[in-house]
């Protein structure tokens, strides 16, 4: 059965991995079926594409389940208004929602780090995370904090020294978007942990899980 997640119903104008996607797989194990099919997960690219990525390794942060997060702790449901219009869309308007879910993260994302000063065992499962996935996490997180530096334009219209990795520009250039990047490994660290756990979910149910490999790589992306 295909299903892209962004299609499972959702309060906040785009399926996620909150309880609906979890419900699905009840779905799909009371109807006998075996197989999800998921298409990309990846983060979208121009005209809101999976299939136009800036990286064929992240998760795309819109999946992310505001619910959980407050279940988490990271998000009180104060923090959260979201349009009505958003609420009761029958397809997804992926501008508004682009804005309504960085917002939310930008939030959780200032308790997340409050809590990393605090909470030892947060801290280590957030940096072995970020070790484990650094052959490409570094690279992505460095190139969206420039490319939003830049307005979102194309690297081949950056500065030659940045668009030739000079070591020297990349490591002002890190320092200077340290905080930028630490969003985006904590926005693919949540991702992970969310989708780790409904990937666990449906394979105890006899659940598989079929995606498309990033076979074409975006000319705009980290890769």
């Amino acid at each position: 059965i295909i299903l892209h997640p962004t299609s499972l119903p959702s309060k906040y104008g785009i399926g996620d991995m909150g309880k609906e996607a979890f419900e699905f797989v009840d779905y799909l194990k009371a109807a006998g079926q075996s197989i999800w099919q998921i298409l990309p997960l990846n983060p979208v690219g121009y005209g809101y594409s999976p299939y136009q990525s800036p990286s064929a390794f992240a998760g795309n942060p819109m999946l992310i389940s505001i619910d959980a997060l407050i279940d988490d702790g990271l998000l009180d449901e104060g923090d959260i208004k979201v349009p009505l219009k958003l609420g009761k869309a029958i397809r997804v308007d992926f501008e508004a929602v682009d804005k309504l879910k960085t917002a939310a993260l930008a939030k959780a994302f200032e308790t997340f780090k409050a809590r990393l000063k605090s909470d030892a065992a947060l801290a280590k499962d957030f940096k072995a995370f970020c070790a484990a996935q650094s052959y490409w996490l570094e690279d992505y997180a460095l190139f969206a904090a420039i490319k939003k530096k830049h307005g979102g334009a194309y690297w081949i219209e950056w500065d030659s020294k940045i668009k030739q990795r000079d070591k020297k520009t990349l490591a002002t250039l890190g320092k200077e978007l340290a905080d930028e990047i630490l969003f985006t490994e904590f926005e693919q660290f949540i991702f992970a942990a969310q989708w780790d756990k409904l990937h666990k979910y449906a394979l105890e149910r006899g659940i598989q899980i079929m995606g498309d490999m990033p076979i074409f790589v975006s000319a705009d992306s980290a890769d």
